[in-house]
């Protein structure tokens, strides 16, 4: 089977300029891998996943990786590469600048998701992430305060993700679990650490959390057409 898809992607990139589109992720088992597909008029088409192993993600590493994967393209795939995106941390941007030099006919540029996503992580504010972070693991991931929220019907709490866009501005709107959290805190303080519960109960917390989502929610909405393009 994996022939015959093979098979097909390969004609169906034959002879057509290409995006070549590099990212790094760890598999279920925690593996390290950087993978490496091809756009096409809106299309994605898989073309190689590698193994990292122990190796450091550096600029030189991905570069080779990269470059590999620009040599099967046009001498697997009879294809041309015009253009290759990368995310925007600083060993990809060392990467980019590299490459530029040794191939002036490819356009190397950084994913506009990814840099809207960053803008976002600029404009929260760590301290205050850090303290609804607090509160939404112990409603997430404590069994007895999980419990007590499913019961009173509250949604379900979200921590933010580096790798899923957004993930700020949900974190902080997952916060209308508000009233709940303040049910579960008075009547079951006591089962409660103290810190969660000062977070809780002090309400200028709330009021910097809904002027943080009006500077977030415009980014969002620029985030999510670009990422439906």
């Amino acid at each position: 089977m994996y022939e015959d898809i093979q098979l097909k992607v390969r004609n169906m990139v034959k002879g057509k300029e290409v995006v070549l589109l590099q990212d790094g992720w760890s598999t279920n088992q925690n593996h390290p891998v950087i993978a490496h597909s091809a756009t096409i008029n809106g299309k994605n088409y898989f073309i190689n996943a590698v193994a990292t192993g122990s190796e450091p993600k550096t600029a030189e590493y991905c570069q080779a990786k990269l470059e590999n994967a620009i040599s099967e393209i046009e001498e697997e795939y009879s294809a041309t590469v015009i253009g290759c995106v990368t995310d925007n941390c600083n060993v990809m941007k060392a990467m980019r600048r590299n490459l530029t030099n040794l191939y002036p006919n490819i356009y190397f540029y950084g994913c506009n998701s990814h840099l809207l996503n960053l803008v976002g992580k600029d404009l929260t504010p760590n301290d205050l992430q850090q303290k609804i972070v607090k509160v939404q693991s112990h409603f997430r991931n404590g069994h007895y305060a999980a419990g007590t929220l499913q019961e009173k019907n509250g949604h379900r709490p979200i921590v933010p993700c580096d790798t899923r866009w957004n993930s700020q501005l949900d974190c902080f709107e997952s916060l209308k679990n508000q009233v709940k959290y303040l049910e579960i805190s008075r009547e079951h303080g006591s089962k409660m650490p103290q810190d969660v519960r000062h977070i809780i109960e002090d309400n200028s917390i709330y009021q910097e959390v809904a002027r943080v989502c009006n500077k977030l929610k415009p980014i969002s909405e620029c985030l999510d057409k670009v990422f439906m393009r």
